[in-house]
């Protein structure tokens, strides 16, 4: 799980605003037990993109 929450990041650092990616990767964090990190994921998704939600 770690290695997939390393590309998230990687991914991140290329694109921050893509919100499907910071969606699948608050749920990647959900899945990994960091609720907190997740909630902040979620909450960038929707800031950037609201019909996400």
């Amino acid at each position: 799980m770690e290695t997939a929450i390393s590309y998230f990041e990687k991914s991140l650092n290329l694109d921050p605003n893509n919100a499907q990616t910071l969606c699948n990767y608050g749920a990647l964090l959900s899945q990994a037990h960091q609720p907190d990190k997740a909630i902040i994921q979620y909450q960038k998704a929707i800031e950037i993109q609201p019909n996400l939600a």
